[in-house]
C-alpha cells in the first residue's frame, strides 16, 4: 500500500469484511464462467484440477472456510483479487479454487502484520504441504514478485469487489433490493437487505466469517 494512502482510503471496518470477500467470490465465479465458454486449448497450471468437474465443494463455501480460519485482514481480500489479474491465468472451473486460495494466501502472507505458516494455510485448504508451496512459488513468479498495490488500484478493486456484492443482493438473493439499496460504506447492521445477502452464503447471523 502506499504512503498516500490515508485511513478514509483504506478499506478496515469488520463490518464491510464480508461484502468484499463475497465479491471477490462473485467476480472469480464469473470470470471462470467466462473462461469455461472461452477456454479451448487453455493452459495446464498447477492450480487445474484433475476431474473435469473441478472441485466438488463450491468456491463459496471453499474459501469461506479461508475467511474463517486464517485470519486475513480486510486489506488481503482486495489485494487477492488484484493478484489474480495480474497472474494472468485464464479463470476456470478447474483452477478458480486453487488460484483463489493461493492468491488470498499470498496477499495475506505479504501485507498482514500476523500471518500463519504455509503448514497451517495448506491445512485450511485440504492441500498437501508440497502442493501448497508450488502454488504459493507459481503465482509470484507470475506476478514477478510484484505485491505492491497502490492506492488508487487498491480503492479501484474495493469498488469494483463492492459492485459485484450489489449483484448478489440484487440478483442471485432474489429480492427487490438494487445496486442503489446496498452502501458498502455504511454498517451492515442497519441495511435492510443485508439479512437476506448473508443468508444466502450460509451464514445464519450477521456475524462475520473472519471472527
Amino acid at each position: 500500500m502506499g504512503k498516500g494512502c490515508s485511513a478514509k482510503n483504506i478499506v478496515n471496518d469488520a463490518d464491510i469484511r464480508n461484502v468484499l470477500f463475497s465479491g471477490l467470490v462473485r467476480e472469480v465465479e464469473s470470470m471462470a464462467d467466462k473462461g469455461d465458454r472461452l477456454a479451448c486449448d487453455e493452459e495446464v497450471t498447477v492450480y487445474d484440477a484433475l476431474s473435469e468437474a473441478g472441485a466438488a465443494i463450491s468456491l463459496e463455501k471453499y474459501l469461506l472456510r479461508w475467511a474463517r480460519y486464517s485470519g486475513c485482514s480486510t486489506n488481503a481480500i482486495a489485494i487477492a483479487a488484484s493478484l489474480i489479474t495480474r497472474s494472468g491465468v485464464q479463470l476456470t472451473s478447474r483452477n478458480k479454487h486453487r488460484l483463489a486460495f493461493a492468491a488470498l494466501s499470498l496477499a495475506t502472507k505479504t501485507h498482514d502484520d500476523i500471518y500463519y505458516s504455509n503448514t497451517m494455510y495448506s491445512g485450511i485448504g485440504g492441500l498437501s504441504l508440497k502442493e501448497f508451496n508450488r502454488l504459493e512459488v507459481d503465482l509470484i513468479q507470475r506476478v514477478n514478485w510484484e505485491t505492491f498495490v497502490s492506492c488508487d488500484e487498491y480503492n479501484r478493486t474495493v469498488e469494483r469487489l463492492s459492485e459485484e456484492a450489489n449483484k448478489i443482493i440484487g440478483i442471485l438473493v432474489n429480492t427487490n433490493c438494487t445496486s442503489t439499496d446496498f452502501d458498502p460504506h455504511t454498517p451492515i447492521q442497519t441495511q435492510s437487505c443485508v439479512g437476506k445477502f448473508f443468508s444466502f452464503f450460509g451464514l445464519s447471523d450477521l456475524t462475520s466469517p473472519f471472527n
